[in-house]
Formats: C-alpha cells, sequence, structure tokens
C-alpha cells in the first residue's frame, strides 16, 4: 500500500501537463488575445499565459477543470481562469469542453466580455486569429482607462 501512494504522490508532482491553444476576443472593442492554457490532467490546476496581439499587454494567471481525470464521468468539462493583465485588466474566465467544441466567455471590471476559443491545433489558432483580427480592425478603440 506505501508504494502505491508514494508512486501516485510521484505522478501527481510529475504528471505531464496538457497544453492547450487559447484565442480570444474583447466583443465590443479592438483586441484580439492570444496564448496557451496548460492543464495538468490529474490535479485539474492549470495556468493560463496570453498577450493582447493589439494592445500587447501581456496576462496570466491560474485555472482550473472542474472535472478532470478524477471524475471522468460527464462528458463536459466545466473549468474557470482568471487572467491578470499587466495593465490592471482582470478578466475572469469560464469555459466548457464537450463534443460540441471548446468554448469560453470572460468578462473584465470594465464589463468588456470577451469570446475564447482552446484546444485547436496551431493552423486552426492561426485562421481564429486572423478571423479575429479581421474583426477587431472593424471595432472601436477602448477607452483609455482600460
Amino acid at each position: 500500500m506505501k508504494r502505491h501512494v508514494t508512486l501516485l504522490g510521484f505522478l501527481l508532482l510529475f504528471a505531464p501537463g496538457c497544453t492547450y491553444n487559447l484565442v480570444g476576443a474583447d466583443k465590443a472593442y479592438h483586441e484580439v488575445i492570444s496564448g496557451t492554457l496548460f492543464v495538468n490532467p490529474i490535479t485539474g490546476r492549470g495556468q493560463v499565459e496570453a498577450e493582447g496581439l493589439i494592445s500587447k499587454v501581456r496576462c496570466g494567471g491560474p485555472a482550473s477543470v472542474n472535472n478532470s481525470l478524477r471524475t471522468v464521468v460527464s462528458a463536459e468539462q466545466t473549468s474557470g481562469g482568471v487572467l491578470l493583465c499587466a495593465n490592471g485588466r482582470v478578466i475572469n474566465v469560464s469555459y466548457s469542453r464537450s463534443e460540441q467544441g471548446n468554448i469560453g466567455v470572460g468578462k473584465d471590471q470594465y464589463g468588456s466580455v470577451f469570446d475564447f476559443a482552446f484546444g485547436m491545433s496551431n493552423e486552426e489558432a492561426n485562421a481564429r486569429v486572423t478571423e479575429y483580427l479581421q474583426r477587431a480592425s472593424l471595432r472601436a478603440v477602448p477607452p483609455k482607462s482600460q
């Protein structure tokens, strides 16, 4: 029994994580966010690292998967995270992972709403970034306070 506990502890500490591409866009303003979501599938905890492609503001923070490998009885995994940005913006994100896709929504303290997608290949992420940048060029520039 002791050997199993030691092995489990070792796996929890050194288990390889899953890495997902993350792309998001402010629904109202001229900003696109691109980055990476790292998640340990055993603990369900992770980290987001991202950057505003227009503002060049870096964001990052903790993420969690509420339905990780510990309880894979549901087809959908709901998750959450907080992006803390260098300019003071805080974006609370909730996202779900299901057969229908990997999507999320975030809202910052100014009321701006962001759409997110994650878990796509590099090619799909690049295509989505291009699409979001084209849409963002038609949007207003955010007020200076944001």
